[in-house]
């Protein structure tokens, strides 16, 4: 009987998980394609560079899976088959994005290609307990899920924003919320609804949803300014969310001396025609050329300029959004901070006012849940000795 040698096996079978492991990426590859939208062959084949014969060899692969599925071709004139297309099966599961916050509970139920299926929302007291709060949110999600048809079972995970600094799914340094200070909102939720569950603050995640259905989709550079009834901000550089260390990047306005604190107090007491004015009627007196309400909507752009300047001087983003009830001001607010940012900056980004309006926390958690969700899908494809069948044991505790 022949001798093995053992070095050459060795190196026979390095080369044979080497092929195995390619051929696993290239399925990823292509299945991420088609995350982005029905595909033919010959699109995926132009967009991978695979021949092809490839990708027929591994859209054979991806279909009895479950990842994939054929979608009937356009009718043709003239001679020649139909070309052959397929579609990612968005509908194998389900994410939830959730907003907490204080005044509000959204719960959106999306597929795995982020399509929405279906929202609900209620708007809730500021003196909730924690307790109370929760039981809305876990009312709505139930709500949500069966509005779309699914069950907590079709739930691959759930990502919340709310208020807070946020250390592994723990709220730290939230002081709006009752109760909501040091609550283990991950563990807690993840016990009651069964499912997985990641937590981030709520301003991180506008800024994630201004780069995926905003504003600012182009950019991968963008500092993102919350102005509503509080003012915060978010951070993203290399198309990536910057948390700092401990969570915590963003938070320059906690500095009294920024002047964030205390903005919105140039907003009050601003009469016109003998009639106190409410916020939006400011803004809209301030377009109409009132003089009383364009001074104070000058004194407000002047205050959050401060903070957006000391953002630009930093970390000198491509796109500044101004997100939160604001943006709906237009220009009477955007042309007065626009003025006053420039006098305090070297390099002059561009400033947008937020289309999303008052969701972009719930899609910026639907966000982080399909980028939870293929970041393990591709972890278990370099991990793995085989292509994973779809599946929410994908995602570990380990995982998130």
């Amino acid at each position: 009987m022949p001798k093995t040698n053992p070095e050459r096996a060795s190196s026979q079978h390095a080369v044979a998980g080497d092929r195995s492991l390619l051929r696993r990426m290239n399925l990823l590859a292509l299945l991420e394609r088609m995350m982005d939208g029905p595909q033919t062959i010959t699109q995926l084949a132009d967009s991978t560079g695979l021949s092809r014969t490839a990708v027929d060899a591994i859209i054979d692969d991806l279909v009895p899976l479950g990842w994939a599925a054929a979608i009937e071709p356009e009718p043709r004139i003239g001679a020649g088959r139909p070309a052959r297309g397929f579609r990612f099966r968005a509908e194998v599961g389900c994410v939830l994005g959730m907003d907490i916050g204080p005044h509000k509970v959204e719960v959106q139920v999306s597929d795995l290609a982020g399509r929405g299926l279906f929202v609900t929302r209620t708007e809730v007291a500021e003196s909730l307990g924690a307790d109370e709060r929760l039981k809305v949110a876990v009312d709505l999600v139930h709500a949500a899920l069966a509005g779309a048809g699914m069950s907590l079972d079709d739930v691959w995970i759930a990502a919340v924003g709310t208020p807070g600094v946020v250390q592994n799914g723990v709220i730290y340094h939230d002081l709006e919320m009752v109760d909501w200070q040091g609550l283990d909102l991950a563990s807690t939720l993840r016990d009651t609804l069964g499912c997985h569950v990641v937590v981030e603050n709520d301003v991180n995640l506008a800024v994630l949803a201004e780069h995926w259905l905003g504003v600012a989709k182009e950019a991968s550079s963008i500092v993102y300014v919350l102005v509503g009834n509080r003012t915060g901000a978010s951070i993203m550089t290399a198309g990536h969310l910057f948390r700092g260390f401990a969570g915590g990047a963003g938070e320059l306005g906690a500095l009294p001396e920024l002047g964030w604190l205390h903005s919105q107090e140039h907003l009050s007491g601003v009469v016109v025609d003998g009639r106190e004015l409410s916020r939006t009627e400011i803004f809209q007196s301030a377009a109409a050329g009132a003089a009383p309400a364009a001074d104070a909507v000058d004194r407000f752009s002047d205050a959050i300029a401060t903070g957006v300047a000391a953002y630009v001087l930093a970390l000198d983003p491509e796109v500044v959004v101004i997100g939160g009830g604001v943006s709906a001001a237009g220009a009477s607010f955007l042309e007065p901070l626009e003025r006053h940012v420039r006098k305090r900056t070297i390099t002059h980004p561009e400033i947008r006012l937020s289309t999303l309006a008052d969701r972009s926390v719930v899609l910026g958690a639907v966000r982080l849940a399909l980028d939870v969700v293929q970041g393990r899908l591709a972890a278990a494809v370099t991990e793995g000795s085989a292509f994973p069948a779809p599946s929410a044991e994908l995602l570990t505790t380990a995982a998130i």
